[in-house]
């Protein structure tokens, strides 16, 4: 369990992360259509969570002490802003357009390193 602050449940930001590409990485590359869910990606119990992850990520906090940490969050947040789940996500890596989630590997490997 998270620790529970002022500003709600912290400490997992690492860990949702890692779930947020790994749902993408797992689970959109060999994805239904959105014909399958009538609410597109949101009625999918893949892509719900997938948006929960990032919705999560947006609203963490960015402490004042861990000044390095928090920077790393910011452009996180910055990042994962456009990312969405839809049909095929990792499809493109076979048409040699980069990877949608490298620098957010990166980032990851940054806190985890600290």
């Amino acid at each position: 369990m998270g620790i529970h602050s002022p500003f709600g449940y912290v400490g997992y930001e690492k860990k949702f992360l890692k779930t947020f590409i790994n749902l993408l990485d797992d689970f959109c590359s060999r994805c239904h259509t959105d014909r399958d869910f009538h609410k597109g990606c949101r009625g999918c119990p893949v892509g719900n969570l997938i948006y929960e992850a990032k919705e999560y990520l947006l609203n963490a906090y960015e402490s004042d002490t861990f000044l390095k940490e928090a920077k790393i969050f910011r452009i996180i947040k910055e990042e994962i802003k456009n990312i969405e789940p839809h049909t095929i996500f990792k499809g493109f890596a076979t048409l040699n357009i980069k990877d949608r989630l490298l620098k957010l590997r990166k980032l990851l490997k940054k806190l985890e390193e600290e």
